[in-house]
C-alpha cells in the first residue's frame, strides 16, 4: 500500500519544512559565537513563532497518514529514506549558508559570520515558506490546502517577521555608508535558489517513495 500522490506531497512538504526549521537549531548548536550573538535575538524576536510553526509541522504531517490509514511503523523503508534525505539536505544547506556568510563577511566585516548566517537563514526560511504554500495549493485534494488555510495567520506572522529581520540587517548596512550591491554582489540570489532546491527535493522524494511497496 502506498499513499496517494497528494498525500505524499503534503507529508513530504511537512517533513522537509521541519528540516529547514530544525536547521536553525543546528546552526546555533555548532558555534558558541552564534549562540551568544544570535541566540538572544532569536529568543527575543521569534522563538514563540518558531515553536508554534514546528509544532504545526509535526502535527500536519500526520493528516494525510490518518486520512489514508497509513501507518509509518509498517513502512520502515519510507521512514528511513525520508530521514536520510532530511539529514543530507540539512548538511548541504548548513554548508551553503555558512559559505555565503563567509563571503558576505569578506565584503562587510561589521557583521560577524554568525550574523550573516542568521541573515541568510532567515531569507532561506522565508522563501521555503512561500514554496510550501505553492506546493500545498498544487495538491488536487482541497483538504490539505484547507488545513493550511485555517492556520495561515501563523505562516503570515512568521513571514512578516522574517521580512522585518531582512530589512533591519540591510538598513544597518546602508546606515554605515555601504551599498547593498557592493556588499551582496549576487549573494542575495542564493536563498531563493536554495528554496528551489528544497521544492525539487520535495517533488523528487514524493516520486521516489511512491515506488515503494
Amino acid at each position: 500500500m502506498t499513499l496517494s500522490i497528494g498525500a505524499r506531497q503534503f507529508y513530504i512538504s511537512c517533513e522537509l519544512l521541519w528540516t529547514v526549521l530544525s536547521l536553525q537549531e543546528n546552526l546555533r548548536s555548532d558555534d558558541v559565537e552564534y549562540n551568544n550573538d544570535i541566540g538572544e535575538t532569536f529568543a527575543k524576536n521569534w522563538r514563540t513563532l518558531y515553536e508554534q510553526m514546528t509544532m504545526w509541522t509535526l502535527e500536519a504531517k500526520h493528516v494525510p497518514l490518518d486520512l489514508e490509514k497509513y501507518h509509518l511503523h509498517d513502512h520502515e523503508q519510507v521512514v528511513g529514506y525520508v530521514d536520510t534525505i532530511s539529514d543530507t539536505l540539512m548538511f548541504q544547506w548548513k554548508k551553503k549558508i555558512t559559505s555565503a556568510a563567509e563571503i558576505a563577511n569578506e565584503n562587510y566585516r561589521l557583521f560577524k559570520i554568525s550574523t550573516w548566517q542568521y541573515y541568510f537563514y532567515c531569507q532561506f526560511l522565508q522563501h521555503v515558506l512561500l514554496e510550501f504554500r505553492k506546493l500545498v495549493a498544487d495538491i488536487p485534494a482541497s483538504v490539505y490546502y484547507d488545513y493550511y488555510q485555517k492556520d495561515t495567520a501563523l505562516f503570515s506572522s512568521l513571514l512578516e517577521l522574517l521580512e522585518k529581520e531582512r530589512a533591519t540587517h540591510e538598513l544597518q548596512i546602508i546606515n554605515n555608508k555601504e551599498t547593498l550591491e557592493k556588499v551582496f554582489e549576487n549573494l542575495n540570489d542564493y536563498p531563493a535558489s536554495w528554496a528551489s532546491e528544497w521544492r525539487e527535493a520535495v517533488l523528487d522524494t514524493v516520486q521516489e517513495i511512491g515506488s515503494f511497496a
